[in-house]
């Protein structure tokens, strides 16, 4: 998670930062989550289904393939 967000502040002060678009931190509110303990539900549960589809995409690539 870290990462994601070092990635997302530095290509938002870039050129690239279009490409931001796909880290998780920009669509979560870190100071709300770290400071009141709020988080989004829908963002989460958008972010969970994202993920589930990815994983099962990579899956499906990875089975094809012949190692």
């Amino acid at each position: 998670m870290f990462a994601a967000w070092l990635a997302e502040s530095l290509l938002d002060v870039s050129d690239y930062a279009w490409a931001g678009a796909v880290t998780p931190t920009r669509y979560l509110d870190t100071s709300a989550v770290l400071v009141d303990g709020q988080y989004d539900v829908v963002g989460a549960v958008v972010l969970l289904a994202a993920t589930t589809v990815l994983v099962a995409l990579s899956r499906r690539v990875f089975a094809r393939r012949d190692l």
